[in-house]
């Protein structure tokens, strides 16, 4: 855990992140730029301002994050979205989450999602030349294939789509949900460590020749 946590590279809030993105996705026609950093971006559902060590928490021991803010940069002027669902469309689409329709938490099977017409983050990245992945919670639409993560810039997926998944069983309301490249996977263990475990993964096996954007939105 410790190797893989030493290779997070960014721990950024979204409106931050999509800022600093721009330099790299102008880089896509300078063929003689610098080489493209390594993106991670962490989302964490449900985290108090002050439930980290960093921000003056002692309840819970968070140590590596607390590192992580110590080597970075720390932002505390920023707006938020108080819900899962719209979170995630300000920051794939990198606007405002009313601005994409995006309201309110998409529920399973909801007839709707992230518009299609909207161009996501990791679309751009890929088309700057990184390899893209998602290990974590979706939440932006599912009902159809174009609405999942493969369809909307992603090379790779795992994890579930809906919100409020049950931690030890992979299920919601009596459905299961749980993925791999947006086809259904049976597999035990617990959320969390099984989302960690394969983000480790895609950062250790990643070719050093093509840049990593994972995105691991934890439930």
């Amino acid at each position: 855990m410790k190797t893989c946590l030493s290779l997070l590279l960014c721990w950024l809030t979204s409106s931050a992140f999509l800022g600093a993105v721009d330099g790299v996705l102008a880089a896509e026609s300078r063929p003689d730029s610098q080489p493209q950093p390594n993106i991670v971006f962490l989302l964490v559902d449900d985290l108090g301002y002050a439930d980290c060590g960093f921000n003056g928490g002692s309840q819970i021991q968070t140590p590596h994050i607390d590192e992580l803010a110590r080597q970075g940069t720390i932002l505390k002027s920023h707006y938020v979205q108080p819900v899962c669902s719209p979170t995630r469309a300000a920051l794939m689409s990198g606007r405002y989450a009313t601005r994409t329709g995006v309201y309110q938490v998409v529920r399973p099977h909801a007839r709707w999602g992230l518009p299609l017409q909207e161009r996501t983050l990791a679309d751009a990245l890929r088309n700057a030349g990184y390899s893209t992945a998602v290990t974590g919670k979706w939440h932006l639409g599912e009902f159809e294939r174009a609405y999942q993560p493969t369809a909307r810039g992603f090379d790779h997926q795992y994890g579930h789509f809906f919100g409020a998944l049950d931690y030890f069983t992979h299920m919601r309301d009596g459905t299961h949900d749980w993925y791999r490249d947006d086809q259904e996977l049976h597999e035990e263990g617990y959320t969390t460590h099984l989302l960690t475990r394969e983000a480790c993964r895609l950062i250790t096996e990643q070719s050093t020749d093509k840049p990593l954007f994972l995105y691991v939105p934890y439930n």
